[in-house]
């Protein structure tokens, strides 16, 4: 499958994917006498999944497709696995083999995929089934809501992912240094870890785009910050956490985005701005190719204007301290941690690349196949040139010739010793001949003692027998 193809193949994914998101908004919200088995069935039944059903004592109460379970089924254990006996031994069919598994009241709710599932609907299937068991119990708050959140990020954008926790730690030293009580500095971390959740529901093509965006491009970007915005007001966060995912690009001098939104805003917003704008600066390739710390700071003073001065230089004085190094730590340990899994924004990145490397690959293969084409002539004149000043049309090649033309019309006759062709007669042949006459038509190779001939037919009249090749050495030798 082609590069381009696999990248449009991806970008659909990618919309199912923002779909199953969606959908765990969707009940999220409802109110708390929601009947959990309804929506497992509503949602994840929507999935793909291919069996889905609720035990109780052992028994199955309810499921979709009718009659894809036994009614007896025993003792389930819960979480996300791949079994192919048990697999086998339910439907006579190893494919149906990942099992997603939860408690959910006093049943187990049981989802079957095949093995061909993306990762992504496996993790969404089992982030709703675990909510489920908490609203059924009704264990469920922020504070499992603010899990959720992460998880969703971890799992399906690792680059976004490792961005907010950078400037989660950054925020936190920064704000530290700005005298800020705990509780807030708390919810600053918070904030800065979930202030780009909406990037989510974008369109990768654009998100993950290498080169210059387009206006268009740069207005559904923009479009993140109310989608965080969204997000977090409907999983009941903080106003202080709603409002930095919303006005992390707000400027006190009435630039960024988005526009018409309030620029007399809290500090705590301008805390997350800066380290979001360090991030950026850290990870980019101008930075990275410079040295020393001055490089950084003097590039957030320009933001003076935009953000407080105040501000700005509270993450100054962090970048030119000890803190700074101990932030490196601490991110460098967190993230090398992080394990790469086949969702689609983890591969997105790497294959878009290779399609943009697909052009030079192509040129240089073409470049390659022209090189290669030229030394296999100069190889073919120098092999058959030599061959003609030497041997042509010499005794033992003219016998052999003579001989083998009553299986034929003979077109050329080599002898060959040693790899070197010493005698021939006739037309010159490709090197491809001479390579590999066994795979070319009308080619014949016969072999005997240090010898091999090569006899090349523009047709043939009879096939020549076992015996040609002894008698051909002994016409030679």
């Amino acid at each position: 499958m082609k590069i381009t193809h696999l990248v449009k193949n991806l970008a659909r994914q990618h919309e199912e994917m923002i779909g199953l998101i969606a959908s765990i908004d969707s009940f999220l919200n409802k109110s708390e006498g929601i009947n959990p088995v309804e929506v497992a069935f509503d949602t994840i039944g929507s999935f793909g999944c291919k069996g889905l059903c609720v035990v109780k004592d052992g028994r199955v109460v309810k499921q979709q497709p009718e009659n894809f379970f036994d009614s007896n089924l025993g003792e389930f254990k819960t979480g996300i696995y791949e079994d192919i006996k048990l697999a086998k031994s339910l439907f006579g069919d190893i494919r149906f083999s990942r099992f997603v598994v939860e408690n959910v009241g006093d049943s187990k709710i049981i989802a079957v995929f095949d093995e061909d599932t993306k990762p992504y609907i496996i993790s969404v299937t089992d982030i709703i089934l675990k909510i489920l068991r908490l609203r059924f119990s009704r264990q469920i708050n922020k504070f499992e809501n603010l899990r959720f959140l992460l998880r969703l990020l971890y799992n399906f954008d690792k680059e976004t992912y490792s961005h907010s926790f950078r400037v989660r730690v950054y925020s936190y030293f920064i704000a530290k240094g700005l005298g800020f009580d705990k509780k807030l500095i708390t919810q600053i971390k918070i904030g800065a870890m979930l202030h780009d959740i909406g990037k989510l529901l974008l369109p990768l093509d654009v998100l993950k785009k290498r080169g210059k965006l387009s206006n268009g491009e740069f207005e559904l970007i923009k479009k993140h910050v109310n989608e965080s915005y969204e997000i977090l007001q409907s999983f009941g966060c903080s106003d202080i956490v709603v409002q930095i995912a919303l006005l992390h690009h707000r400027k006190r001098n009435g630039k960024g985005y988005p526009e018409n939104s309030p620029i007399d805003f809290e500090d705590y917003v301008d805390v997350v701005a800066v380290a979001d704008i360090m991030d950026a600066i850290l990870s980019s390739r101008t930075y990275k190719h410079s040295k020393g710390c001055n490089i950084l700071i003097e590039e957030i003073r320009k933001e003076k204007g935009g953000l407080k001065e105040q501000i700005i230089d509270a993450a100054a004085k962090f970048i030119a301290s000890e803190d700074f190094i101990v932030a490196q730590r601490i991110i460098e340990k967190r993230l090398s941690k992080i394990k790469t899994v086949d969702d689609v924004r983890d591969i997105y990145e790497s294959l878009n690349q290779l399609k943009e490397e697909n052009i030079s690959l192509k040129r240089q293969n073409e470049l390659f196949k022209s090189i290669t084409s030229e030394l296999q002539k100069r190889y073919e004149e120098l092999m058959v040139t030599g061959a003609k000043n030497k041997t042509i049309n010499s005794k033992k090649a003219l016998i052999v010739e003579s001989y083998l033309e009553k299986f034929g019309n003979l077109k050329t006759v080599l002898i060959i010793k040693n790899n070197a062709i010493v005698e021939m007669s006739g037309k010159p042949v490709g090197i491809d001949v001479i390579n590999n006459p066994s795979n070319q038509n009308g080619v014949y190779l016969f072999e005997k003692g240090e010898f091999k001939i090569i006899a090349v037919f523009d047709a043939i009249k009879k096939e020549p027998s076992s015996m040609t090749a002894d008698v051909l050495y002994n016409l030679v030798r």
